[in-house]
């Protein structure tokens, strides 16, 4: 069964910091050990691949950390970048729409809503039967979307 994890915000964050960093270098190690697995394929959604880039191009010093988060997803790399597509930004207000419905929230009525649109991406790119992990720091609001599947990178298994 194959299997697919999508980074969040804050994971993603991570991975550009200073590769000296603890943290960083844990990170690393984490995302080396998953891709052991042939059947385990990492996926950076463009939500939040915006969500972090423009922090970073707001930083005096961020170049390295731009460069080091596009290395995730160059040829080769470790991640498989996942674009924006019509049926993601649908399936994300049909989400949105669910959750609002049923008195849960993760944004402000008229923000623009990172959480549910990075949901939406990975649930329209997984296959039936597939298996899905969304690695997050914010699993609470996560969860809203896709339940147990959001969880600490961390503690995804490799």
């Amino acid at each position: 069964m194959p299997r697919f994890i999508t980074l969040d915000a804050g994971p993603t964050g991570i991975s550009c910091n200073n590769p000296d960093k603890p943290d960083v270098i844990k990170f690393y190690d984490w995302v080396d050990r998953c891709l052991e697995d042939s059947r385990t394929t990492l996926i950076l959604p463009e939500i939040a691949d915006y969500e972090v880039r423009r922090k970073l191009l707001s930083l005096p010093h961020g170049a390295a950390s731009i460069r080091r988060l596009d290395d995730l997803v160059r040829p080769g790399g470790p991640f498989v970048y996942l674009p924006i597509s019509t049926n993601a930004m649908r399936r994300a207000a049909q989400l949105w729409s669910k959750a609002r419905s049923g008195g849960y929230s993760t944004a402000d009525e008229k923000a623009l809503d990172g959480d549910v649109i990075l949901a939406a991406q990975a649930l329209e790119y997984i296959g039936v039967g597939d298996q899905l992990f969304i690695a997050t720091g914010n699993e609470s609001d996560l969860s809203r979307y896709v339940g147990e599947r959001a969880q600490p990178w961390e503690s995804i298994t490799p």
